[in-house]
């Protein structure tokens, strides 16, 4: 019986291994993805440049709070974005993360996007690293030249246990 727990033990281990590094090959992809996005949005000289503060809400089904920090570039086809991110959850512990990601953009009076991103980070509560990868949509509304509204929705994946969908909603202030 104990020798069975214990092989239980290390074929989850293993699988967990070999998960992460799934994960990091992915993300790995995705950095050099969105290292070209804003390579193309810097030589197209972007036409939006902003500062995006944005928060989740919990709710019934999920526990967790994101809270986002950085810029958002909109060029003329193509978006790009890096954030600080503080992950807080009941459950799953206080995280801080380091978001990036990119895609198209379609501006019109309101600039809608669809991108891929990824999540790099570390959980100070359990002392593991994390790593997701996620699609997002979202909109930004200009209020004025200096400020603006965005919504975004996200679906990570492989965040923690399960996948998680979130809407994010905030400030976005150009400079």
């Amino acid at each position: 019986m104990i020798k069975a727990l214990a092989a239980d033990r290390q074929t989850l281990s293993q699988t967990r291994v070999n998960h992460r590094h799934t994960f990091i090959q992915v993300i790995a992809c995705l950095f050099l993805l969105f290292s070209v996005q804003l390579d193309i949005c810097a030589k197209s000289q972007p036409e939006k440049n902003w500062l995006r503060i944005s928060q989740s809400k919990e709710d019934e089904k999920h526990d967790m709070t994101i809270t986002n920090f950085g810029a958002l570039v909109i060029g003329k086809k193509m978006v790009g974005h890096i954030d600080l991110t503080s992950l807080k959850s009941e459950i799953n512990g206080d995280a801080w993360a380091l978001d990036f990601g990119g895609g198209y953009a379609f501006n019109w009076d309101i600039s809608l996007f669809v991108s891929l991103g990824a999540t790099l980070g570390h959980n100070s509560d359990t002392s593991d690293n994390i790593a997701a990868y996620y699609p997002e949509a979202g909109m930004v509304l200009e209020l004025s030249k200096k400020l603006g509204l965005i919504v975004t929705t996200r679906r990570y994946h492989h965040l923690y246990e399960e996948d998680e969908k979130i809407i994010m909603m905030g400030l976005v202030f150009r400079h």
